[in-house]
């Protein structure tokens, strides 16, 4: 978020409450116990092939998928750059 701001780009608060969420839903449930440098492209492909609703248990949707993938991606490059 505050590198964002630095750069003059703004999202709803509701954008980074989202990306929260799945961050502690889905990405942490699977991944947060191991060094981001331990997680394989198989490992996360496995994973997302395979997500699941943390409410209803059902598979979920593909646009709700990408939404997930799209904050690990955050979160993946945030670490590259030295952030995290």
């Amino acid at each position: 978020m505050k590198r964002l701001k630095r750069k003059k780009k703004t999202y709803a608060s509701d954008y980074f409450n989202a990306h929260l969420g799945r961050l502690d839903n889905y990405i942490l449930e699977e991944f947060g116990g191991r060094l981001i440098s331990s997680i394989s492209t198989e490992d996360i492909d496995n994973w997302f092939l395979d997500l699941v609703s943390v409410r209803t248990k059902k598979e979920l949707s593909d646009n709700a998928k990408n939404k997930v993938l799209h904050a690990f991606r955050i979160v993946l490059e945030e670490e590259s750059t030295g952030v995290i």
